[in-house]
């Protein structure tokens, strides 16, 4: 494991050389060795030769090479375990059976992102979509830790990076498209997390009850000021809309804080990030379900409607 350090260390300064040296003596001893954690740095020691050939300008055959090894090592180090209350293939980073844990959860986004890259620009489509969905599964693996741990905000951050890569729209916003056909089993894989450590507090189930008991049956090709209000009604009783909103007390101190806490507490607040990478530029075409009328709302008000509508929980 140090040899790599020292081969990554020369890798940046552009020694190259010596970074190829550090990187061939490690992996005569690791070969012999099976062990979990040997397998973890072979896989850190592929990823490292990668992104020397990388540098080397080496055929690209060859640098794929040595992802597809790293992968058939993470293949390896994956065990079937629970992930919420289904059975999955679990992540090394996540998995509770490996007691030393080599590679974090960075490293293994690191090692989906770069040959993700890769293959994007010349690699085979059916391995990239393999690789992608790798991704899909290790952010799961992450989200379900951080429901498990009970870290709301941070399982919602990934929520929402998480439904991104999906429908493909990194770095970018959800479109109408990307809602309207987002993978079903996806939603119902992230939700169903929410929902059982959760404990029926937070989910997309959650809201779509709250959305419909609320007065939100559908929109039809007329917005009226009845469906604004059911909205309002909506998103104030989840608290995505605070009756208190960035007012200042008497000392002049700001309440964003003690708001924040007061509204996530409501059922049904999570997941809610995702809702503000809605795009603001939504062109809709008329249909009985979507109206153009729906087009001069904003995001926020669009987003459950689409969503909720979207698969059958």
């Amino acid at each position: 494991y140090v040899g790599i350090s020292y081969a990554y260390q020369k890798l940046k300064s552009k020694d190259l050389q010596k970074a190829q040296d550090y990187l061939e003596k490690g992996q005569q001893q690791l070969e012999q060795n099976s062990s979990n954690e040997a397998l973890q740095v072979r896989l850190l020691t592929l990823k490292t030769q990668a992104n020397l050939f990388q540098e080397q300008e080496k055929p690209t055959i060859a640098i794929i090479a040595k992802y597809k090894k790293a992968f058939g090592i993470l293949n390896r180090l994956k065990e079937k375990g629970k992930r919420g209350g289904r059975l999955a293939e679990i992540s090394p980073a996540f998995n509770p059976n490996i007691q030393i844990k080599i590679l974090s959860k960075q490293n293994l986004e690191t090692l989906h992102r770069e040959f993700i890259a890769l293959l994007s620009k010349n690699g085979n489509k059916n391995l990239k979509n393999k690789v992608k969905e790798s991704l899909t599964e290790h952010y799961l693996d992450e989200l379900n830790n951080l429901l498990t741990l009970k870290k709301w905000r941070e399982a919602d951050n990934i929520t929402t990076r998480l439904m991104l890569h999906v429908a493909d729209r990194e770095g970018n916003y959800l479109d109408l498209d990307s809602l309207s056909n987002f993978s079903c089993k996806r939603l119902k894989d992230i939700d169903s997390l929410w929902v059982q450590h959760s404990n029926w507090n937070f989910g997309f189930r959650v809201q779509k009850q709250i959305w419909e008991e609320t007065g939100n049956v559908g929109i039809t090709d007329k917005w009226t000021k009845k469906d604004e209000e059911n909205y309002q009604n909506f998103a104030s009783r989840i608290g995505w809309i605070s009756p208190f909103g960035s007012r200042r007390d008497s000392t002049g101190s700001s309440r964003i804080g003690i708001t924040l806490r007061i509204r996530e507490e409501n059922r049904g607040y999570y997941p809610e990030q995702v809702r503000q990478r809605v795009s603001y530029f939504v062109s809709i075409p008329y249909s009985p379900r979507i109206s153009p009328r729906v087009s001069q709302k904003t995001p926020q008000q669009i987003y459950p409607h689409i969503l909720f509508s979207r698969c059958d929980y």
